[in-house]
């Protein structure tokens, strides 16, 4: 009986003028936020990907991650700092002090081989290759790999190699 009277009260509210602003939307709300939460991600990712430069940040910082972006602001504050540093290669290292002129050379200090970076810190840089290994289970590390570690492994690798105070 309650379901006859629920279905009589739908239908008829159905049949009755819509109150509220023009044009109104028989969507859910939920399904407008999705809409629009979807759409928002793809436009920031085409965005990102068009972006000119960031050459390091595109390498090492994959696109929106809730998971990673959780775990990344669940450091504290000097830990982020690092990380964030770490990631679009604004730090004490030499190639970013080579841009700023503050530096003679962009060589790595390490091995003298490539600039001073942190993805070549992270992924190539021969004179870090056990302790790559060790903390992050290869000898060397393509970027499109170094780009899933968890931020707290990228902390770990560089707090070992003592590149975190530079960064």
């Amino acid at each position: 009986m309650g379901n006859e009277m629920a279905d009589e009260l739908a239908k008829s509210g159905a049949l009755e003028k819509q109150i509220g602003p023009e044009p109104v939307c028989g969507i859910p709300k939920s399904l407008a936020q999705l809409t629009l939460q979807t759409y928002c991600d793809y436009h920031t990712l085409i965005r990102w990907r068009q972006l000119q430069g960031m050459n390091h940040s595109r390498a090492l910082i994959r696109p929106f991650n809730k998971r990673a972006a959780s775990e990344a602001l669940a450091l504290n504050r000097k830990n982020l700092c690092i990380l964030v540093r770490a990631l679009t290669g604004h730090c004490g290292l030499n190639r970013h002090m080579f841009n700023l002129k503050l530096q003679d050379t962009d060589l790595c200090r390490l091995c003298k081989e490539a600039a001073e970076t942190p993805l070549h810190l992270i992924c190539s840089c021969p004179a870090l290759m056990h302790k790559r290994s060790t903390l992050l289970g290869k000898h060397i590390m393509q970027p499109v790999d170094a780009k899933f570690l968890p931020a707290r492994k990228v902390l770990l690798f560089l707090k070992a190699t003592n590149a975190c105070w530079e960064i």
